[in-house]
């Protein structure tokens, strides 16, 4: 069992940051006894998958850790799951402040991680770990995404999927609709602090929880 201060991110040890960790670890702590469905392998197209198995103390199973794709990008990658896992990851030459990779033709914005090596290491030894037979792929409706991007998610054969968007969309079966962005173009960075003290992050607002249990019902 980790420590309340080996939760705390390597790079948030600032006074303020560990205390929103504290204050995160107290809001969130009682809240793992409800979870049940444990083991699950969150693909998301942005930190939002990697962050809720953190926040749950759970294995990351899945390679879409502290990164992000674009919409189109992640289709793709997402309509050849299995295919591009299986793939060699190409380092993609661009003026960025962090390490972008190619798999077969999806590129993966790696912009937390420090070089390009550490970044493809991470993401094959995460790759073995899929459980697919306990999956839940998440979409969240930003970095331009668009109309039929959003179709295109609703199509994929995947049992357990959410579209996380900022309004509703009857016709899309695996909308959420996220709280906050009705007049906004798309879903805002939800990953973010919902404030600096009261240890609450802006994804907070859905029971992720809720989703997680309800999975294979």
């Amino acid at each position: 069992m980790k420590t309340l201060f080996q939760l705390v991110p390597a790079n948030s040890k600032h006074p303020l940051s560990i205390w929103q960790w504290v204050m995160r670890e107290i809001l969130i702590g009682g809240g793992r006894k409800r979870l049940q469905n444990q083991r699950v392998s969150i693909l998301s197209n942005n930190c939002l998958g990697g962050m809720i198995s953190h926040d749950l103390l759970q294995p990351q199973l899945s390679p879409t850790v502290n990164l992000f794709m674009y919409p189109k990008d992640y289709i793709k990658f997402l309509s050849h799951l299995e295919e591009c896992l299986r793939s060699e990851m190409h380092e993609v030459d661009v003026d960025y402040a962090y390490p972008v990779g190619e798999l077969n033709g999806c590129q993966i914005h790696f912009m937390h991680y420090h070089s390009f090596d550490e970044a493809a290491r991470k993401w094959k030894e995460r790759s073995k770990r899929i459980n697919y037979e306990n999956l839940l792929v998440i979409f969240v409706e930003r970095d331009g995404c668009t109309y039929n991007d959003l179709l295109a998610f609703d199509k994929l054969p995947f049992k357990n999927k959410v579209a996380v968007v900022h309004k509703p969309y009857l016709e899309i079966k695996s909308a959420l609709v996220f709280p906050g962005y009705e007049h906004s173009t798309e879903v805002g960075k939800i990953t973010d602090w919902a404030s600096c003290l009261s240890g609450r992050k802006i994804y907070d607002k859905v029971d992720w929880i809720g989703i997680l249990n309800h999975m294979n019902l």
